[in-house]
């Protein structure tokens, strides 16, 4: 009887490891994603930032055109 419960035991025991190794995969390939979507979301910021900067330069070249009109 004692052998048996050993078998059962070992045996609950890889299934549990089993489950425990596929839950840290998930966790893995979940943390993988939201790094990558940190990325892209960072990559976005960089670029709205960088479209803010060429929009305020053309604005600020179109009131000096402006400007220069309306004295003239």
């Amino acid at each position: 009887m004692t052998l048996h419960r050993g078998t059962v035991t070992v045996s609950k025991l890889c299934v549990g490891r089993r489950e425990l190794n596929g839950r840290l995969t998930s966790a893995q390939t979940a943390m993988m994603l939201q790094e990558e979507n940190i990325k892209r979301a960072d990559r976005d910021r960089s670029q709205l930032v960088e479209r803010i900067g060429d929009m305020e330069r053309s604005l600020a070249a179109a009131d000096n055109e402006k400007r220069l009109l309306q004295v003239g």
